[in-house]
């Protein structure tokens, strides 16, 4: 398929810890995303909306988080605030947090970035965005 092959990682470079919680309630998203991480080496999970990831990053830790804005049950802000209440609470280390968003608006990547998410793009998000994000949170 010629769709897949063009998604394709480039190299990049290698994570201590990589492990990854993807969080969208768009099932085409998640499976996406799993195969992108996957091809890059990430040990991956997955979540259908906030709640469930919450739960999961209660349970444990994850280095890295995709998180959708809008899902149903609890949405990406809601999950992301929670989420640095048990960072805090539990005294980890703090998560790196992308957050993807349909809507391009300044506010809603001020609303992001305000909650506590490190980076927010806009979705449909390339994979070489994605690769050029995980390598600067990698070096922090």
């Amino acid at each position: 398929n010629a769709c897949m092959l063009s998604m394709l990682p480039r190299n990049t470079m290698i994570a201590d810890n990589k492990q990854v919680l993807i969080v969208d309630d768009e099932s085409i998203s998640r499976t996406l995303l799993e195969y992108l991480f996957k091809s890059l080496g990430y040990g991956v999970t997955l979540a259908k909306n906030g709640e469930e990831a919450v739960v999961f990053f209660e349970r444990e830790f994850f280095p890295y988080i995709v998180m959708d804005f809008n899902m149903p049950k609890m949405n990406g802000l809601s999950a992301v605030k929670a989420i640095r209440a048990i960072e805090k609470s539990k005294n980890r280390e703090p998560a790196f947090i992308l957050g993807l968003t349909a809507d391009e608006t300044f506010e809603q990547q001020q609303a992001g970035l305000s909650v506590g998410m490190n980076v927010v793009h806009t979705k449909p998000v390339s994979m070489d965005i994605l690769q050029d994000t995980l390598e600067a949170a990698i070096q922090r």
